[in-house]
């Protein structure tokens, strides 16, 4: 009997010893992710800092900022660092119809369909509530089953537009690419626009798009200037002071962090920069790179 309980023990003690290596072990593997996770983290946030210093650097000595994606590294992390100066995408808050129908016309979209919602995002911004013949006010919204009405007040988030009567989620994500509530422009400057805000542009097809897009990356080579024909009206010829960066920090381990921020470069003063947006998640289309 002595003989079998000691047996009896021993076991036990050895299911105890088991299951306490077992948990060790865990919280270790648990420690080291952790562990890459925040270095991955401080190094994507390091990025957003040498894409902003990079824009404080003397003109016409930084990165092009079209949201092409170029290579870095910080302390043995290697970085995906893409810049998009705002002036690039189309601003919710000043486009015109024209251009806001180019957008989606682009994406294959019938006349009553364009109509509709273009129409919606004017009453969306607008401050009255008078309706559009093709818009939407409060009364719209209510009959449509929703419990908000159109704001009468600008954009303040691209996101908003998910809320806009006649958008659709899938729509949303094929045009949010192409849009900002930063630029303060009626247009886009060309030569970083994205290749969704390009065909955009009234008469604009994707052939004359992409042969663009093959030139201007060329230009960046040669030093040459690429060219773009189209209305004056819809084009902007400056450069901004506001920039959306996008980071991927990936460690050897596999650990991978994404963040996006919006920057404004202020031309004086003790801040010489201010951040805007912050987020973690960084939305896929600038990483992808400019098209094909």
């Amino acid at each position: 009997m002595a003989l079998l309980a000691v047996l009896w023990i021993m076991a036990l003690l050895g299911v105890l010893a088991t299951g306490y290596v077992f948990g060790v072990r865990t919280e270790t593997a648990l420690t080291h992710n952790w562990l890459d996770s925040a270095r991955a983290r401080a190094a994507a946030e390091a990025g957003v800092m040498l894409a902003v210093l990079d824009r404080l650097g003397p003109s016409g000595m930084a990165a092009p900022a079209d949201g092409s994606p170029r290579a870095a590294e910080f302390e043995g992390v290697e970085l995906r660092i893409s810049v998009l100066d705002e002036t690039g995408r189309i601003d919710l808050n000043n486009a015109s119809a024209d251009l806001l129908d180019g957008l989606f016309m682009s994406q294959g979209l019938a006349d009553d369909e364009r109509a509709a919602l273009v129409d919606a995002i004017l009453d969306w911004r607008d401050a009255d509530d008078l309706r559009r013949l093709n818009g939407a006010e409060d009364a719209d919204y209510a009959a449509a089953g929703l419990d908000y009405g159109a704001k009468d007040g600008p954009f303040e988030a691209v996101e908003e537009l998910a809320r806009v009567m006649g958008m659709t989620p899938a729509l949303y994500e094929k045009v949010e690419g192409a849009l900002t509530v930063y630029s303060g422009a009626a247009g886009i400057n060309p030569r970083v626009a994205p290749r969704e805000a390009l065909l955009a542009l009234p008469g604009m097809s994707e052939q004359t798009v992409d042969a663009y897009l093959d030139q201007r990356q060329g230009a960046m080579i040669d030093g040459s200037d690429a060219v773009l024909e189209a209305s004056p009206q819809y084009v902007v010829n400056r450069q901004g002071k506001t920039f959306s960066i996008e980071v991927e920090a990936r460690l050897a381990s596999g650990a991978l962090e994404r963040l996006a921020a919006v920057v404004r470069l202020a031309p004086s003063g003790s801040r010489p920069f201010t951040v805007l947006a912050w987020r973690e998640a960084a939305r896929p289309h600038m990483l992808a790179g400019e098209h094909g």
